[in-house]
Order: C-alpha cells, then structure tokens, then sequence
C-alpha cells in the first residue's frame, strides 16, 4: 500500500520520493474536478511550513487559508494569556502576505473557524468580583520550541460555548483589537475564560475575504457548529 511505501521511504532515510505513472486504468467521468490544499494562515513559516506557497498554488487549482488556531505560536509575549482563535489582523496580515507572493485572489479560499477555546486561569483572586475583566495568565504548554501556545485551551464547539452563556446568563465582552468576543465563568472557584468566533466576528472576516476578492469563505468544521 501507499502507507507502508512511505514507511519504508522514511526508514530509508531517502532524498525522496517520485511518482511515474505509466499507465491510468479507468476511463475520465468528465466531471471537471479540482484539487486544493489547506495550507497555514499565512506563508511565512507558521509552525515551520516553509513551503514554496507559490509554487504550491501553481500546481493547485486553489489554496485554502487556515484562518483558524492561529495561537499555535504565541512570540515575544511577556506572558502567557488566553486570546482570540483568529484575530482580524492576523487574518488580514496572512491574506496580504499570499498575495505578496502574486498569488491569484481568485485562487485563494479563507476557512473560518465556527468553535471557539476554553482556557483555565491560573490568577484568580478569590477576593475579586466574579465578573471582573482580567488578563487570563495560562499554563505554558510549549510547542515547536515557543513557550506559549492554544494548547493550553481546549477547543469548544460553538453550540456548548452558546448554550453555557444561555445558561450562566454570561456577559459577551469585546476584544476590539482582535475583532473577537470572549466570555469569563467561574466555576468550582476556578475562572475560565472562553474565545471564541460569533456572527459578529465571523462578518468581518467575511467582509475582508470579499475585499480582498477571494474565491470563497468555507467554515472550520461543521460538526461543531450551530445552524
């Protein structure tokens, strides 16, 4: 098979790997296909994907941008907090930097995420007023050799994020900076802090993709979100 083929390329440490089809069995069904691939948030070497993206788009019909867990890396941060999943600036630094690269708009699909992150806070005062606003210090979960990471959250459908603000009757607050809404519960005497993405949110990364004339705005995945 295919997998045990690469499994023995790997053991081999070879160079790598080439494909010479000599010969296809099966007549065309004429239904024009395409091929796209995910690719990260933005093509300067997120999570080490140091890719030749335009390359990549030359053999794709089109790319599809992960806007989403954008905090796999959190750099030069003092400490470590919770934070958005997908900021409006991050998007946008990420699409013009696939653009920079003479990347085709109409080539290019922004999949936006449709759940959010539940991070736990490690500097609850008890003494504090339950719904006071505080930067959520979080565990330091390292990833790819940076400190701070989204690893320390856990991903939460939006339906569950929704149905608990319902529920605890949870003030929405805004990150104006990022474009994003978050909500604080306290539980147990521990604080928790949820980021996540809402209609609200969603409608500017909508708004950007159609700015920049992207071909399409997919979500990030349906399984875990509302209709």
């Amino acid at each position: 098979s295919t997998a045990d083929l690469l499994t023995e390329w790997v053991a081999l440490a070879t160079k790598g790997i080439h494909y010479d089809f000599e010969k296809l069995y099966g007549k065309p069904d004429g239904i024009n296909r395409r091929v796209s691939l995910d690719v990260a948030w933005s093509p300067n070497c997120i999570d080490v994907r140091c890719y030749d993206y335009a390359a990549l788009a030359q053999a794709c019909d089109f790319l599809i941008i992960m806007g989403y867990d954008i905090r796999s890396q959190v750099k030069n941060v003092s400490s470590c907090t919770a934070g958005p999943n997908a900021a409006i600036y991050s998007i946008t630094q990420g699409i013009e930097a696939f653009l920079d690269l003479k990347i085709a708009s109409n080539e290019l699909i922004l999949a936006v995420p449709w759940y959010g992150y539940k991070y736990t806070c490690l500097n609850y005062d008890q003494k504090s007023r339950a719904d006071s606003i505080v930067a959520c210090k979080i565990k330091e979960v390292p990833y790819l050799g940076v400190n701070c990471s989204d690893a320390a959250g856990r991903e939460v459908p939006y339906r569950d994020i929704v149905q608990l603000i319902v529920k605890e009757k949870l003030e929405i607050h805004w990150d104006a900076l990022s474009d994003t809404p978050f909500v604080q519960y306290l539980d147990g005497g521990i604080r928790y802090q949820f980021w996540f993405d809402n209609p609200r949110s969603l409608s500017y990364k909508y708004k950007r993709a159609h700015n920049f004339d992207l071909l399409g705005v997919p979500n990030y995945f349906a399984q875990i979100g509302i209709y």
